[in-house]
């Protein structure tokens, strides 16, 4: 994260971090640099404090994305810090994430999420089926859309 929003986007550090850091946070692995697209090797979870990197993933991996999770409420959850680091972007990374921490929340009953959403990557979001209400506010000096998609319900 530090990475794609503190030395990329040029958010302050200490605006980077936050109390709502305490929470889950999940993690896609692939081998570094990796050569040729593919979708990563492996995504895990964790709560904050998360483990290290090669306690979760292996010497032969390295995270090249991230999400984390804030539960709202019993059938609510805020998606924030989608990050992919850029030898690893265009590699469906950032689509594995999402459809991950949907998956995960599916199945413990949350049933609507959101996320403020950056306004260049807007069709990135709109094609995983999330919507807009088209109103654009800034964060960090950065252009934002609030999304908010509902989960389907278990048959």
């Amino acid at each position: 994260r530090k990475q794609v929003f503190v030395v990329e986007q040029h958010v302050p550090y200490q605006n980077e971090l936050d109390q709502e850091d305490q929470c889950t946070h999940i993690v896609a692995y692939l081998p570094p640099a990796a050569a040729s697209p593919s979708l990563p090797a492996a995504i895990t979870e964790a709560q904050t404090p998360a483990p290290t990197a090669s306690a979760t993933a292996g010497p032969d991996l390295v995270p090249a994305g991230t999400i984390r999770i804030l539960l709202k409420g019993p059938q609510k959850a805020k998606l924030q810090r989608l990050a992919v680091l850029s030898e690893f972007r265009k590699q469906q990374v950032a689509t594995a994430l999402m459809n991950y921490a949907e998956n995960l929340l599916h199945d413990i009953g949350v049933r609507e999420t959101y996320l403020d959403g950056q306004s260049y990557i807007k069709d990135f979001y709109l094609r995983l089926g999330y919507q807009t209400d088209g109103l654009e506010f800034e964060e960090e000096k950065i252009m934002h859309f609030l999304f908010t998609k509902q989960l389907a319900a278990s048959n």
